[in-house]
């Protein structure tokens, strides 16, 4: 038996049996398979290739004489020679394969039913699963339109709140600036106060010691360490323990100034934060679905690049009001102090200075009395 050829449900093969000479290939139109001279069943059966529901005894094994030669490249006449017989060593191809479909019928009413109802199914599932996954798209669509709406809604109001909360922060940043500058020229008066009376207290000091050098100028028995060179000493190391009192405020006062102007700085640094914060988040506040130049930026949730929490940048801010509170409180102390030191500085040179007066209008009396005495002697004599 040899192969012929295939189609995309049989196999065709030879059995080898001799065309009769004469026979023609019988037209398509008029042929009745019913009755065709096909060799009768010879226990040989073909395979069927994708159809293992059907029957392979169908499928049998045909007998084709051709009338054509096989090897022509045109359409010749039929010709009584051209039989199979003579080309036995080729496998030949199916001749006429459309033919062939159209003379066996393989699929019945039934089939045919089935498979249109299959389709039908098919196409009705598909429609169910596209309207479904539609369905589904459009609420998941409205799901997270909801969801972006309220999260908007709640990025807007803690944005709000945020706001408020620098607002807030920066008023009170602003008190602590304008109390803090203030303190600032209070202990800067105080200082020139302190510098002035500092420097008034040379000319009393330049006064005693001169009248000491003056007194070194008496003679013989009258260079005497009397009362007035005592109390003149006494106003010399009484100025000068002053004028050290004095420098030390001063220099205290100059201190608390630093400190009170670094304060400041902090304030006004974190006052300008705090602008800039106000400012970025009105900002993002002000800002729609419908406004210009917002673009989506992948993945810049996960940037991180804040150095503080909400309580942490809270109490930052209370720390800096408090140290300048802090200040402030130092300051006015020390600015007490400085009144006490300076009327208490006041107070100790007029009243050596009195003493210091008091002790001379005696001398002078002393002295007076004496030569008065020594005049009436000298008469006497």
């Amino acid at each position: 038996m040899d192969y012929m050829g295939s189609t995309s449900t049989a196999q065709y093969t030879r059995m080898g049996r001799q065309a009769q000479p004469g026979k023609h290939l019988p037209s398509i139109g008029t042929f009745d398979y019913r009755q065709s001279s096909a060799p009768p069943y010879s226990g040989l059966l073909t395979r069927s290739l994708s159809l293992p529901w059907r029957p392979s005894t169908f499928y049998r094994s045909a007998r084709i004489e051709t009338a054509q030669p096989l090897n022509a490249s045109t359409a010749q006449p039929f010709s009584s020679s051209n039989y199979l017989n003579n080309v036995d060593s080729v496998k030949v191809p199916p001749i006429f394969p459309s033919a062939r479909q159209a003379l066996y019928t393989r699929y019945t009413p039934k089939d045919w039913f089935n498979a249109q109802q299959t389709n039908y199914i098919a196409s009705d599932k598909i429609r169910s699963a596209a309207e479904r996954l539609r369905s589904d798209a459009i609420r998941l669509a409205r799901e997270k339109d909801e969801q972006s709406f309220k999260n908007n809604a709640e990025s807007s109001k803690r944005i709000g709140e945020r706001i408020n909360d620098i607002e807030y922060w920066k008023n009170e940043l602003d008190k602590a600036k304008d109390k803090i500058k203030r303190k600032i020229d209070d202990v800067e008066a105080k200082r020139r106060e302190v510098e002035r009376q500092l420097a008034e207290t040379e000319k009393p000091l330049r006064i005693a010691q001169e009248n000491l050098y003056e007194r070194e100028k008496r003679q013989g028995i009258d260079l005497v360490h009397d009362g007035v060179e005592r109390e003149l000493i006494r106003e010399i190391d009484t100025i000068k323990l002053n004028q050290q009192k004095l420098r030390q405020m001063l220099e205290r006062l100059n201190t608390q100034n630093a400190l009170n102007r670094a304060a400041l700085h902090e304030l006004e640094v974190d006052a300008q934060d705090k602008f800039r914060a106000r400012v970025l988040d009105s900002a993002a506040h002000n800002i729609k679905t419908t406004s210009r130049g917002i673009n989506f930026y992948h993945g810049i949730e996960g940037v991180d690049n804040t150095v503080s929490v909400p309580e942490s940048w809270a109490r930052h801010t209370e720390e800096n009001i408090r140290r300048t509170l802090s200040e402030i409180s130092q300051s006015d102390e020390l600015l007490n102090q400085s009144n006490q030191q300076m009327a208490t500085s006041n107070n100790d040179m007029w009243s050596q200075w009195n003493h210091v007066n008091v002790s001379l209008e005696n001398r002078v009396q002393e002295e007076q009395i004496a030569k008065n005495k020594i005049q009436a002697h000298l008469e006497k004599v």
